[in-house]
């Protein structure tokens, strides 16, 4: 198995999607972006959630992706480097695992309709 590893603390906006066409397996915090671009490209993704998000913001957005069967999720809390390694290796070993399952069951119907809603009622209640 060919690796190629970059390890950077942060990535320019603009290159992030060339750089998730070419990755085989993100590991990332989970930020709102972050998992909606993993989402867009369907790819794999060992996350560790910022512990101190807003709400617990992080976690949740992680456990979507794990629910939906793209990600290992481990808190921040827990993580050894031991532990690092073998998730890494397990998702590569078992990466045929970590695809986007169907996310009929898992978009409430007419969800675009309702966004939209959501976005005109804003200004409404802000007065």
């Amino acid at each position: 198995m060919l690796i190629a590893l970059q390890i950077t603390k942060f990535f320019s906006p603009e290159d992030i999607g060339s750089i998730l066409k070419i990755s085989d397996i993100v590991v990332s915090r989970a930020g709102i972006n972050t998992v909606s671009e993993l989402l867009v490209f369907k790819k794999p993704a060992f996350l560790i959630p910022l512990p101190i998000s807003q709400k617990n913001e992080q976690f949740k957005n992680a456990m979507l992706l794990n629910k939906l069967g793209l990600a290992e999720v481990v808190e921040q809390k827990n993580l050894t480097s031991e532990l690092f390694l073998e998730k890494i290796n397990y998702m590569a070993d078992n990466i045929e695992k970590y695809n986007l399952i169907s996310d009929k069951n898992h978009i409430p119907k007419n969800a675009t309709k309702k966004i939209v809603e959501v976005i005109y009622a804003v200004p409404k209640n802000s007065n």
